[in-house]
């Protein structure tokens, strides 16, 4: 009994979400329903300012390594995006954005679109970028967080997510 306890236990803290993760645990060990299309609708800002960051910018003072739903953030790519290749997830877009952050100056943050879920999302070197989703910070990288699950909400706490390309919204709507 012991050693399906240290499993179960084991299984659960490295349990990793990725961009499309579509069933993590809810915090009752109960599955989430696989894809719920009831997330809320938060509207994209007239300006790129850094009170848009705010709140990534408090989770990264923070020292934050956890994943956190709905984030915000704007900025302007310092390059082309780029494509990363298959993995367990399909294919993917990476955004390189610079943000200026409220009180922390300018930081360079990805965001990372999922082909399948997202469809093909591209920008050019200087394209205003807005986006709604999942932050993530990795150590190590030349990024100081990200932002994923820019999609139709997948789990409970989620709301809708969304990127902005020079004006051009995807997803366009979450609608059933």
């Amino acid at each position: 009994m012991l050693v399906i306890g240290l499993i179960v236990a084991f299984l659960l803290l490295s349990h990793h979400p990725s961009s499309d993760s579509t069933s993590p645990p809810a915090a009752t060990g109960t599955p989430v329903p696989a894809v719920s299309r009831s997330g809320r609708d938060v509207a994209v800002p007239q300006n790129c300012t850094p009170d848009v960051n705010q709140k990534l910018a408090g989770l990264l003072a923070q020292q934050t390594t956890e994943y956190v739903d709905n984030v915000m953030v704007c900025g302007v790519t310092i390059s082309p995006s780029r494509t990363q290749r298959g993995g367990p997830h399909g294919s993917h877009q990476v955004l390189p954005l610079l943000v200026n952050l409220p009180g922390a100056g300018s930081k360079l943050i990805e965001v990372v679109t999922n082909d399948d879920l997202d469809g093909v999302v591209t920008a050019p070197k200087g394209a205003q970028v807005y986006a709604y989703g999942q932050a993530f910070f990795d150590q190590g990288s030349r990024f100081v967080a990200g932002i994923h699950d820019v999609h139709c909400a997948t789990h409970r706490t989620a709301d809708n997510g969304w990127v902005v390309v020079d004006g051009q919204k995807s997803p366009a709507s979450c609608s059933r």
